[in-house]
């Protein structure tokens, strides 16, 4: 029980933050600029190429309660809104997929959230 508490704080204290936000682009556009907003605070705006493995994250500090996460397109044409809930350290996936994509009944975007358990070590 302590030993599991303190290697999650040890872990958390390596980051930056306790909420970690992965940006990529998948879709088959040279590249997309996509803007995240953390309840209703811009956080991001990055320009991200289609090349393998091409994604960017960023950390913040949040509270252990419900956050919404809005994503767009440079030009706004594109939203997408998701809700979720954070506790200890949380990281959020998004993917941007293009349009008619193959992918996920041809949504743009895939966004997805898991807990972390960074450094965790049961004994």
């Amino acid at each position: 029980g302590k030993k599991i508490a303190r290697n999650m704080i040890e872990g958390y204290k390596q980051l930056n933050g306790n909420l970690i936000v992965y940006i990529t682009n998948v879709s088959e556009k040279d590249s997309v600029n996509l803007k995240v907003y953390l309840d209703g605070k811009r956080v991001i705006n990055e320009t991200l190429t289609n090349e393998y493995i091409n994604y960017k994250n960023s950390s913040f500090k949040v509270l252990p309660t419900k956050h919404r996460i809005i994503v767009t397109t440079n030009d706004g044409s594109i939203e997408n809104e998701y809700s979720f809930y954070s506790f200890f350290v949380t990281q959020i996936i998004i993917e941007y997929q293009g349009k008619k994509n193959q992918l996920d009944d041809n949504k743009e975007f895939f966004i997805q959230s898991e807990p972390v358990f960074r450094n965790l070590v049961i004994q």
